[in-house]
């Protein structure tokens, strides 16, 4: 196990789903997490300083903590990170399975062909440029 597994993305899930529904405006403070996660507070504390500065958490900072000290919301990129966003590359690879599967569906040559060249293309050298394309999308 690491702190990733066992105190960051505990306290990131929690607060993924706490964050999820869309009238979702409330903050919540180091003893609601700490209660909600069932960690210890220097644990949650941790985790938040963490994720804070990977990016994954919005709220209420000062300059005596290294994390917000009210947490109203978290990042695309922290949804990416719990699991509940698609990654560009997941996504070219879903890509590339719905191309291969409407490649082996066809019953005409010339389109299954044309299929199957995508499907090279795209986990060959067109990889890169596929999850560059996607990631700008994304934004």
């Amino acid at each position: 196990m690491t702190i990733w597994t066992e105190q960051d993305l505990p306290v990131l899930r929690w607060l993924v789903a706490h964050f999820e529904p869309i009238d979702a405006h409330d903050v919540v403070g180091l003893d609601a997490l700490a209660n909600e996660t069932g960690l210890p507070r220097k644990r949650v504390q941790a985790a938040l300083r963490n994720l804070h500065r990977a990016g994954y958490l919005t709220g209420i900072t000062s300059s005596q903590l290294p994390y917000p000290s009210r947490v109203s919301g978290v990042t695309t990129e922290a949804l990416r990170a719990a699991q509940e966003w698609p990654s560009p590359e997941a996504l070219v690879d879903a890509l590339v399975r719905d191309f291969a599967a409407r490649a082996d569906a066809s019953e005409d040559p010339q389109q299954r062909s044309a299929l199957r060249g995508v499907v090279d293309y795209l986990t060959g050298v067109g990889r890169d440029i596929a999850v560059g394309v996607v990631t700008n999308q994304l934004g």
